[in-house]
């Protein structure tokens, strides 16, 4: 019994100090992954690849379900999904374009490390990149209220009172 009851002790005190980064690194996942399908989501059709879902058949391998497949080893993230006239047509993205991209990015900053005014130049561009400025960002919003506002000097001013009070 006292071991279950210090077991139980012990999760209650790990998930209070250490539960709360588990939290916020799923909830982070989410937004992620809510932010990408709304990026690719805008990307015009001219620019993806369309394909046929049932012409490839059982060519294609999905990875996550109507999120990325394969194709004989290539890779695809899924953009959108339409279906018309009984097909099934799939947009996507070529991953192997999305690696030559961040292959580039890579060499470009490996590229750099000669001169010291180009390493600061490309962590300050990482770094306007990754922070949010909170001025730029900052958004008020006006509530009408039906109270009045209120006021600091109502509360503490403290006055003696010289009449006494009332008998009962």
């Amino acid at each position: 019994m006292k071991k279950v009851l210090a077991a139980s002790l012990l999760t209650i005190l790990f998930t209070s100090q250490v539960g709360y980064y588990f939290i916020y690194t799923v909830h982070q996942f989410i937004l992620k992954e809510k932010m990408e399908r709304e990026l690719l989501s805008h990307i015009p059709e001219a620019s993806l690849e369309v394909l046929v879902a049932e012409e490839l058949g059982d060519k294609i391998v999905w990875e996550e379900e109507n999120k990325e497949f394969s194709i004989e080893g290539t890779l695809y993230d899924v953009v959108r999904i339409k279906k018309s006239e009984g097909k099934t047509f799939l947009y996507c993205i070529n991953d192997k374009e999305e690696k030559q991209l961040l292959d580039g990015l890579a060499n470009a900053a490996n590229s750099n490390h000669g001169n010291k005014q180009e390493k600061n130049t490309i962590k300050s561009l990482l770094v306007d990149l990754v922070c949010v400025n909170d001025k730029e960002e900052t958004i008020s919003f006006r509530v009408p209220s039906k109270y009045s506002p209120f006021n600091v000097i109502l509360v503490s001013s403290f006055e003696e009172i010289n009449i006494p009070p009332p008998k009962a």
